[in-house]
């Protein structure tokens, strides 16, 4: 259950500003509107004009969410393949990898709960290069576009999303509504879970075959490639009928399923 949402905002003054618009008129409005005081989201709108600013609102978020908390981080400002770019200058800029990487400090905080929409021109490049499979999941979900975006359409998008997001609490619901009213949007969702699990469907059975599904082999590999722990598999096992089970063991690592269930605030 979303329990709190943050806009962020980097634009120029002279140009329009929809994440203060939908934070406004959207965002808060319907806030209070389905929600009673004590039951509401917490809701932030903040503008950053650099690399430094962004990584302290981060950073500030980060202290302000509590383990397993729910949140969703909407970015806006210009972006390319490469960058994204502060105040809509074209000087001032960062690599996703480098926004990727502050991102993933907060999924990390929330074990795997933090949704972000990358509501920037080819936000989707974000993933494209920079998620390792050793590491950790970098956000649970993303809505972003892999084209040019504009700013009509981010309003009218988001006013949707918002709108069933905020009454529900529910990323999934906001995003099936805006598939609804508008099936060509250019904002894609991703599950972060089940991109990861595709990704080693897509590997995985090439893998034991260019290496003769040798036990030794496949298991030196599936554990660095995957930064996980394989000991307790049988000697000579068949890597070739272990998919599901190396998928399940990486899945929990990735997404912090196993602290999650170790955590003395989860009721089992």
């Amino acid at each position: 259950m979303i329990s709190r949402i943050y806009v962020l905002e980097s634009l120029d003054e002279n140009e329009w500003r929809t994440g203060k618009d939908l934070f406004d008129k959207i965002i808060s409005k319907y806030n209070r509107l389905y929600h009673k005081e004590e039951e509401r989201i917490i809701v932030k709108y903040s503008q950053f004009k650099s690399m430094d600013d962004f990584s302290n609102i981060l950073n500030k978020i980060k202290t302000e969410v509590d383990e397993h908390e729910e949140l969703i981080l909407h970015i806006e400002a210009h972006g390319s393949k490469n960058n994204l770019f502060f105040n809509s200058d074209s000087a001032n800029y960062s690599s996703w990898k480098s926004i990727f990487n502050e991102l993933s400090k907060i999924n990390k905080k929330t074990r795997n709960n933090l949704h972000v929409a990358m509501v920037t021109c080819y936000g989707r490049h974000i993933h494209v290069d920079n998620i390792d499979m050793r590491e950790t999941s970098p956000y649970r979900t993303m809505i972003s576009p892999s084209v040019e975006i504009y700013p009509k359409e981010i309003y009218d998008d988001y006013a949707v999303f918002y709108d069933e997001t905020v009454k529900a609490k529910n990323i999934v619901l906001g995003e099936r509504k805006l598939r609804e009213i508008n099936p060509n949007s250019n904002f894609f969702y991703q599950d972060t879970k089940a991109a990861a699990g595709v990704l080693i469907d897509i590997r995985y059975d090439s893998l034991c075959m260019s290496f003769n599904n040798d036990y030794h082999q496949l298991k030196s590999l599936f554990e660095s490639i995957y930064s996980i722990n394989l000991d307790e598999l049988e000697v000579g096992t068949d890597f070739s009928k272990k998919k599901d089970y190396v998928k399940e063991k990486f899945i929990r690592r990735f997404c912090f399923e196993e602290q999650v269930e170790n955590s003395p605030n989860v009721v089992p």
